[in-house]
């Protein structure tokens, strides 16, 4: 955000717009914009928007001076957005997802709406682990780690023995694990 400032005059100047004309196209006073343009204070999320709009420029761009399409690990996760999936303790999970109630709700960037979590305390760290699945990767089945439920006894399964087995039922594929530290 260095140079934010620098952005948001270059592109004023550039447009033929006097402060007072972009102030007034965000909602603001002509001193606030001068105070854009001078790095003393940076304009908030909503008006930021604001801002982009008027000048017919991305918030992305003023922000970091990384054009939308650039495939930066910044532009791409800025561009995913946040969704607050539900978290569930892991011993206490039904396998029909709705009918069981979350503890919590966890932020978590993806393009997926259905993702949900498991929530395991790991008694010899006194950790929490989050196991991040999504139900919907389950059509078409691949390589990887999925969330199963198995008969007792039975802790793994090739995805073969999978389709031979009846008695499964695939939850959804991880797609994320973490470890928090109490």
């Amino acid at each position: 955000m260095d140079d934010l400032h620098k952005r948001i005059k270059a592109t004023r100047v550039g447009l033929g717009l006097s402060q007072a004309n972009l102030a007034e196209k965000t909602g603001v006073s002509q001193p606030t914009v001068a105070n854009w343009e001078n790095g003393s204070h940076i304009p908030r999320q909503a008006v930021l928007e604001k801002i982009s709009d008027a000048l017919g420029v991305s918030a992305l761009w003023l922000l970091s001076g990384t054009r939308e399409g650039d495939d930066i690990p910044a532009s791409l996760y800025l561009r995913t957005p946040i969704r607050h999936i539900p978290i569930f303790r892991k011993n206490e999970f039904n396998t029909e997802i709705h009918s069981s109630l979350p503890i919590g709700y966890f932020p978590y960037a993806s393009q997926h709406l259905a993702l949900f979590g498991l929530m395991e305390r790991q008694e010899d760290t006194k950790a929490y682990s989050i196991t991040i699945c999504n139900p919907d990767a389950v059509k078409g089945l691949r390589e990887g780690n999925y969330l199963i439920s198995l008969p007792e006894g039975i802790k793994t399964i090739s995805i073969q023995e999978l389709d031979r087995m009846k008695m499964a039922n695939v939850l959804g594929r991880v797609i994320a694990e973490m470890t928090f530290f109490a």
